[in-house]
């Protein structure tokens, strides 16, 4: 087996992935860092949601480099990966570079007709086609790329890179709900409000599980 499928199967791991969840939430963590910033959210969430963690290559996944070309190959091997996970409804938190690494993987999902998130959560990051902060980012045709599940974006007031426009952006990649809140702080500020962020979280996870629970009754009433 390449060496470079090796490292995919250890890029996704857990701490709470019982089988008692009902929900799981998948987190991407921004270029270079590591998914130790979102283990200590676990304790914010509701008990039912399973946590999962998704490690990006580092060596190779560079914002100073290209990112359109590594993109789709992270995308690729996601999207084999995420397979067995797809058992029960779930949503993607991705901050910076994650959140479009979650954006373009629920695209990858839908093309493939697999289920989709119930919700996006994108923090710090500017919508894909406002180029102008991230010349990284890929030019995308808006017409095909609206998806079909709520997107809610976060930012920090202070952030130099990403601004309030650019996430109020992202409203036109959901033919759903959006919802846009901002933090004290800059491009990190999730590490110094991570207990507003996190009720926030807990509130639209709880808002989804009540959902799982009234599906869940829809469909074992034979209607």
């Amino acid at each position: 087996m390449p060496e470079s499928m090796v490292q995919i199967q250890r890029w996704i791991n857990s701490t709470n992935a019982g089988a008692g969840a009902r929900l799981n939430i998948f987190f991407f963590p921004y270029t270079g860092e590591c998914t130790s910033m979102f283990r200590q959210w676990q304790e914010y969430l509701p008990a039912d949601v399973g946590t999962y963690f998704v490690h990006l290559p580092r060596r190779k996944y560079c914002i100073s480099k290209p990112l359109h070309i590594q993109l789709d190959v992270v995308i690729q091997a996601l999207g084999r990966m995420i397979l067995p996970y797809l058992n029960r409804p779930f949503v993607f938190f991705g901050h910076s570079v994650g959140a479009l690494v979650g954006f373009e993987l629920a695209r990858a999902l839908r093309r493939q007709g697999l289920p989709q998130p119930a919700q996006l959560f994108l923090s710090s990051c500017p919508a894909p086609h406002q180029r102008s902060s991230h010349e990284a980012f890929r030019t995308f045709d808006v017409a095909t790329l609206a998806l079909d599940c709520p997107i809610s974006v976060f930012g920090g007031i202070e952030d130099s890179h990403v601004r309030f426009e650019d996430l109020l952006a992202w409203r036109m990649y959901t033919n759903h709900s959006f919802f846009a809140h901002t933090f004290p702080g800059s491009h990190l500020f999730l590490h110094s409000t991570r207990h507003m962020l996190a009720v926030l979280l807990r509130r639209d996870l709880s808002k989804l599980l009540g959902d799982v629970s009234a599906e869940n009754d829809y469909s074992q009433s034979g209607w």
